[in-house]
């Protein structure tokens, strides 16, 4: 996130960063990334951590992870439940030499993550030198061979941690809910008329996709494919070549069973969509098999696109200002709503 939540409580976080036994000296906020708080942390070594905040109410409707459905009243300690599965799998999969997998420090007490107040929980990470939007088409080897593994090592992970896609959007129902006023005005912020016009122009094409979706899901439930262990969010921003030039998969709040899919298609730009022999070479490496399910593939391109409006329309519906956050979600917005309009006209050629 661009901004540091207003009135956010430095104290408290110092105080929870306590349980880790790290003596920490310096907190700086980072304005980077999407779905979380991050601070650069030192300790009085000198040595630089990570650190995460993250918002439970976020984690328990989306990021394109394992889904709360139907919209019920926030309970946010099924939000703090999943994230703690998804670290402990992180964790589980490090352990287990994934050495690209980059999961958070162990507490003294096994534990991965901190209560933080009613709304947030803490979470501590190693401190990487690298950069991410940096992979190039040599990388992708690296990158795929990397998938392969992580997707063979599903047997890693205790079988009753990872939770399991649902193979649904979050938060459909609100979603709808916001359809259902496009005849009256969004005046709570800058963008809310100018989404809302967007919206109602586009009406139709945005039920098509809804009922596209639950075809695929329904194609996918019955097909028979095999679920692995998903990262589920691999695009540019959670890679990170190190300098040692690995690539090193960051973010792993929506681990989980699923289809490979998840993780292998063209949703997220097609990152790790193998698309030439020596790309399933290098995914195959590991010992999984070639090949994926093409309604799969379509049903999480759809599942991201999906996503991408409930959370711009919830956000520019609801009172808001101007800041970069929301000029983001109003460019998401109309980018991801042309990018259905193309896919529908050539699927209709």
């Amino acid at each position: 996130m661009n901004a540091e939540p207003p009135g956010f409580d430095r104290a408290a976080l110092y105080a929870a960063l306590r349980e880790w036994e790290l003596s920490i000296t310096s907190l700086s906020y980072l304005p980077l990334g999407a779905g979380s708080h991050h601070y650069l942390a030192r300790d009085a070594a000198g040595t630089r951590w990570f650190v995460t905040v993250d918002v439970l109410e976020w984690k328990l409707y989306g990021m394109f992870g394992p889904t709360f459905d139907p919209w019920v009243t926030p309970d946010l300690e099924s939000g703090l439940d999943g994230l703690d599965r998804a670290f402990r799998a992180a964790v589980a999969l490090r352990d287990g030499g994934l050495d690209f997998v980059h999961a958070p420090i162990t507490r003294p007490d096994g534990a991965v993550v901190a209560r933080l107040g009613d709304d947030y929980a803490v979470s501590v990470f190693p401190f990487i030198d690298g950069a991410s939007h940096s992979m190039t088409d040599l990388d992708r080897p690296r990158l795929l061979e990397a998938v392969g593994r992580l997707h063979a090592g599903t047997d890693v992970v205790p079988a009753d941690l990872p939770r399991r896609d649902s193979l649904t959007v979050p938060i459909r129902s609100q979603f709808f809910e916001s359809l259902d006023t496009l005849h009256s005005s969004w005046n709570h912020g800058p963008f809310g008329q100018s989404a809302r016009r967007l919206l109602r122009e586009n009406q139709s094409l945005l039920r098509d996709l809804w009922h596209r979706c639950d075809e695929l899901a329904d194609e996918v439930r019955g097909s028979g494919v095999e679920w692995v262990i998903t990262h589920g969010q691999l695009h540019s921003a959670n890679v990170l070549r190190a300098t040692s030039g690995v690539p090193i998969l960051i973010d792993w709040d929506c681990v989980a069973l699923a289809p490979r899919e998840r993780d292998l298609g063209r949703h997220w730009g097609g990152l790790a969509e193998p698309k030439t022999r020596e790309d399933w070479a290098s995914y195959t490496s590991a010992g999984v098999g070639a090949g994926v399910n093409p309604s799969a593939v379509d049903l999480y391109w759809h599942i991201g696109l999906l996503w991408g409006l409930c959370v711009s329309t919830g956000t520019l519906q609801s009172p808001h200002v101007d800041d970069p956050d929301t000029r983001h979600m109003w460019t998401m917005l109309q980018s991801l709503l042309s990018e259905a309009g193309e896919a529908s006209r050539g699927r209709h050629r």
